[in-house]
């Protein structure tokens, strides 16, 4: 995928979940962090999670997804526990875009996110997905 069309794709989501997300009290935080390679991410709440699993999007990105992604699933309770903890595993997806999102949005508290990085820092590719679930 190319640079162009994800940063395409990442400005439709964040006027897209900025939207979706308009009436509620906490919107999707976008963020940057260049040195660790993050030129752009953006993470939902849990309101914005169950809106996106509700629309075409995930499915409409999946083979993007699966082509150009890593992903880590975080138990609430790993996610919150000792910071000292190392990193999330990330992987190559083994579960399609619906399906991680979908997860994310069953859990009472769940919330997903995704970051468009330097791929020299992510095994080549250049999106990361994290789904909190519990």
């Amino acid at each position: 995928m190319s640079m162009r069309r994800v940063c395409v794709l990442a400005g439709v989501a964040a006027v897209g979940f900025t939207v979706a997300g308009a009436g509620s009290a906490a919107a999707a935080v976008p963020f940057t962090d260049p040195r660790y390679g993050l030129y752009f991410g953006l993470i939902l709440n849990h309101d914005e999670t169950v809106a996106l699993s509700n629309s075409s999007l995930p499915e409409d990105w999946d083979d993007e997804y699966r082509a150009g992604a890593r992903v880590a699933i975080l138990d609430s309770s790993v996610a919150e526990s000792d910071e000292d903890a190392p990193p999330p595993q990330l992987t190559i997806p083994e579960s399609s875009l619906p399906e991680v999102v979908d997860g994310a949005a069953a859990a009472p508290n769940g919330m997903f996110g995704f970051t468009v990085v330097n791929p020299m820092l992510n095994e080549g590719r250049l999106v990361r997905v994290i789904a909190l679930v519990e």
